[in-house]
């Protein structure tokens, strides 16, 4: 009962907020959506009165508990919400969903992010050729996959999609066979289509 009152903070062009986002529609489980943008002063002291972190995603419980990180909202979903499981039960699968939620996070999203962002060419370059080589071992573990993790769809795809999504015309897959083909199936997945047209609504809005 608990988790069926939940309220989550977030902003639709964060990767890690659309990461939290693909689990919640995955699960189909119903949530208060509140967006605020950290990088606005007045809105991020609000979240700061939440949380010491100032970031999104946040999830707020109607029992006052904050689950911050998109991981752990994730796995808070996980024990308490029901739906598909985004870890797998199994000890071994869980350990190596997580692994690939490490990956996602660290070596593939945040060099999109340098590579998207940042002005100094000599980092640009290093996150490029890091996404290079991610992506390379990407594509060949995907070669016989249908989802990062075979057969079902669990939070290691919540995590890899999100920067495909957000900065991909930033650094293109197209040289990458299985992980263009890995995307195109991600676009076709009704809970990536769903954040997706968030995205492009608040960025179009955002621009006008």
């Amino acid at each position: 009962q608990e988790a069926m009152h939940m309220k989550l903070y977030y902003y639709p062009l964060s990767t890690y907020s659309q990461k939290v986002l693909l689990a919640f529609h995955e699960k189909d489980v119903p949530f208060t959506a509140v967006v605020l943008y950290p990088g606005d002063p007045q809105q991020r002291a609000e979240l700061q009165k939440l949380t010491p972190l100032g970031k999104v995603p946040l999830l707020v419980l109607d029992n006052g508990w904050k689950v911050p990180e998109s991981t752990t909202i994730i796995e808070y979903l996980d024990t308490h919400a029901g739906g598909p499981r985004m870890i797998p039960a199994d000890l071994d699968l869980a350990r190596q969903t997580r692994f690939h939620d490490r990956l996602a996070d660290l070596y593939v999203n945040e060099p999109y992010r340098t590579v998207a962002r940042e002005p100094d060419p000599a980092r640009v370059a290093a996150a490029r050729e890091r996404l290079d080589t991610m992506l390379g071992g990407l594509d060949n573990h995907l070669a016989n996959r249908t989802w990062v993790m075979g057969d079902s769809f669990t939070l290691a795809d919540c995590a890899m999609i999100p920067p495909l999504l957000q900065y991909g015309s930033a650094h293109p897959i197209t040289r990458f066979e299985h992980v263009s083909a890995y995307f195109a199936r991600a676009m076709e997945r009704p809970s990536v289509m769903r954040v997706r047209r968030e995205v492009e609504a608040f960025a179009a809005k955002a621009a006008s």
